[in-house]
């Protein structure tokens, strides 16, 4: 079978292989294209703009891939009855891929692949973005919102591959980080977490939006950052949100408006942007 004619899997297709890393302790951190419709998924029902999203595209991925090393990918081989291919000594030098195993799902062969870093991070600062988050009757761990609009924001700048989603899939983590900040500002307001926990979130997209990776993927995507901020921060009265947008938020509209955005040339990608605008306003 062809590459570009495999099945597509949904996320809930792959129960086995998620519940065997539960079972295992969480080895593996998920990452790429199901992380990003796992984080739709999560936010779909509150989130007008992945509402609108489903209309347009699938959710669905030809295959799953986790964040981890050579001894978790033998680990899960084990745990599944399959072999795991880990590159050798002299191939692991330089090589992101730590092991590779292939599955039987639903009568269809699922590629997995574990990589020992995502681009875009450094090793070292990995874990402080692996969060675990219950999907249906399995508990995942996976890269967070904030974590993979940054390694999917790297992916639409370095990786030039036909057939690939990754400006899709940036365009709906734009919409799930929206959806994280929002949560987290209900939250702080009332007084579930410290109002610190938004604004250190927010500081994080702040940053990065502002950042050289940042303004490369904006202007290669044609986004405008400004669409990633919850409108509900608009109506804050309480002191640090009142100092967030008069202070903080001025100084980075400036930064990012800088950022030389043209007219995306894609269909699906103009009416994406389109409802995150649409979606962004109050």
């Amino acid at each position: 079978m062809d590459a570009d004619e495999r099945k597509q899997f949904a996320l809930h297709d792959l129960k086995d292989v998620l519940r065997a890393l539960e079972e295992l302790g969480f080895p593996c951190t998920l990452i790429g294209g199901q992380a990003v419709y796992c984080w739709a998924g999560l936010f779909l029902s509150g989130d007008v703009a992945l509402q609108q999203f489903a209309k347009l595209t699938d959710f669905l991925s030809k295959d799953i891939d986790f964040q981890g090393t050579a001894q978790a990918a033998k680990a899960i081989a084990r745990k599944l009855g399959c072999r795991a291919e880990v590159p050798g000594l002299r191939q692991a030098f330089g090589n992101l891929m730590a092991g590779k195993l292939r599955v039987v799902v639903a009568g269809v062969p699922l590629s997995i692949e574990i990589l020992r870093k995502v681009p875009g991070f450094e090793v070292r600062n990995f874990s402080r973005y692996a969060v675990r988050e219950e999907v249906g009757d399995v508990v995942v761990q996976l890269l967070d919102p904030v974590g993979m609009l940054m390694a999917k924001s790297w992916n639409v700048v370095n990786i030039s591959k036909e057939g690939r989603r990754d400006t899709e899939q940036l365009f709906i983590m734009v919409a799930c980080v929206r959806g994280d900040l929002r949560l987290l500002l209900v939250q702080a307001r009332l007084s579930e977490i410290p109002i610190r926990g938004f604004l250190s979130t927010m500081e994080l997209v702040l940053i990065f939006s502002e950042s050289a990776a940042g303004r490369k993927a904006a202007e290669k995507c044609s986004i405008d950052w400004q669409h990633i901020l919850p409108c509900e921060i608009e109506n804050a009265s309480e002191p640090e949100l009142l100092a967030l947008r008069e202070k903080r938020l001025p100084r980075w509209r400036l930064k990012i408006k800088r950022h030389r955005l043209g007219p995306p040339q894609n269909p699906l990608h103009r009416r994406m942007l389109g409802i995150l605008a649409e979606t962004a306003r109050p």
